[in-house]
């Protein structure tokens, strides 16, 4: 897993921070900045705001994560 400081970074062009797989994506970075900004599956006001004491990342998505992880647990057990 690649993490960079800041989202833009995965579409910089910079010899130092420059990520191929961003680009070939297909998608760009306004668009995915647009996207970013407009997907929320939580409620803001009931976490502190990016870059902030006490902010979690994954907090948008955390449902989804949730989701996901439930799913994997419960199809696991169903085959072994």
């Amino acid at each position: 897993m690649l993490r960079k400081s800041s989202v833009r970074d995965y579409w910089s062009s910079h010899s130092i921070t420059h990520t191929p797989y961003a680009a070939s994506v297909g998608m760009s970075q306004d668009r995915f900045l647009a996207l970013f900004t407009l997907f929320h599956l939580n409620n803001n006001d009931a976490k502190p705001a990016g870059g902030q004491p006490g902010c979690d990342p994954q907090f948008k998505i955390q449902p989804v994560i949730d989701t996901s992880q439930n799913f994997r647990m419960s199809t696991h057990w169903k085959n072994t």
